[in-house]
């Protein structure tokens, strides 16, 4: 075996039996991240390295992909939560993580980490809203406390508890376009109380009756179509949908029927009409149209039936 002894850079060793040898590498400080390679020369020449990591304690925690919530409910996977050591490497803490924010306990009840991150598990978070309340939140943040004391806190971030979606707001991100250009249809959620709709209530579907649909839209082709179940995305109650615009020029509308829409507000005698969205197609080019040919004939002949009128009028004065 190696006998190894602490040193700066080069092990101290003795002469091999021309067996396996074996070594560890171990830190002074067990909080202290290390990544670095370590090489085995024999006389001078490398014969062999291998690289390593040695983990720290968490200095880092990063939330992302925040939710709005569903009121009066544990919503589930609100956000990811992920840790790394000074070195950046990627850790697994499996406890020691609580929320901070001043603003629990009004919108929410609380907000905990549910699934502890692992090498083939990410770290999620649930946000309980409080029962009856709705509305947004900022500057939601959790802390870490590590086993040596330290405390590490995570990036803020902002959310809130909704109801289900109540009103809609549909636009084009253009007003016109160029056949085999792709059109952006763009659908922001709100609840009854004006708040931006929560991302676990579907927007698209409603049990029995038929999902929602938008016809006379750009083109039979869809890159994301609306589909059964759609939810708004994230902390923003939007939801997109892209669609390739077809060949015909001209003046269209498309048609939206927000069936998840029309049956709530129906629940509160309230009536929801269709979405009307004018569009145009039109090509881009700097060439002359048929049409402008055509027009361009008519005025010729005009022009030329005055000429004739004029030259005959002419000639019957020299008589």
């Amino acid at each position: 075996s190696l006998d190894s002894q602490e040193a700066a850079t080069t092990v101290a060793y003795v002469v091999a039996d021309g067996g396996p040898m074996a070594f560890t590498v171990e830190q002074d400080d067990v909080d202290v991240p290390w990544n670095g390679t370590v090489t085995i020369a024999f006389n001078g020449t490398v014969v062999a390295t291998k690289s390593g990591i040695i983990k720290g304690e968490v200095a880092s925690v990063t939330v992302t992909s925040p939710k709005i919530g569903k009121k009066d409910s544990d919503n589930l996977v609100a956000a990811v939560i992920a840790y790394a050591d000074a070195a950046g490497n990627v850790v697994y803490p499996a406890s020691g993580t609580s929320v901070v924010s001043t603003t629990t306990g009004t919108i929410f009840d609380n907000v905990y980490v549910d699934q502890n991150p692992t090498s083939s598990l990410t770290g999620e978070l649930t946000m309980s809203c409080t029962a009856g309340t709705m509305g947004a939140v900022t500057g939601l943040q959790m802390e870490h406390l590590n086993a040596s004391g330290t405390i590490v806190k995570s990036n803020t971030w902002n959310s809130g508890c909704a109801d289900v979606p109540y009103t809609v707001e549909a636009s084009w991100d253009r007003v016109s376009y160029v056949p085999g250009s792709v059109a952006t249809l763009t659908l922001k959620f709100k609840d009854s109380k004006g708040n931006l709709a929560n991302a676990y209530d579907p927007i698209g579907t409603s049990g029995a009756t038929a999902d929602m649909t938008l016809a006379g839209g750009p083109s039979a082709l869809a890159i994301t179509p609306i589909a059964d179940g759609d939810k708004p995305s994230g902390v923003t109650g939007i939801k997109t949908y892209q669609y390739v615009v077809g060949a015909i020029e001209g003046d269209f509308v498309a048609i939206l029927v927000p069936t998840e829409v029309q049956e709530n507000t129906a629940l509160k005698g309230v009536s929801t009409a269709n979405i009307t969205l004018p569009y145009s197609v039109k090509a881009a080019t700097t060439g002359v149209s048929n049409a402008d040919v055509l027009k361009a004939i008519v005025s010729l002949i005009a022009s030329i039936n005055k000429q004739i009128a004029a030259l005959q009028k002419a000639l019957l004065k020299k008589k």
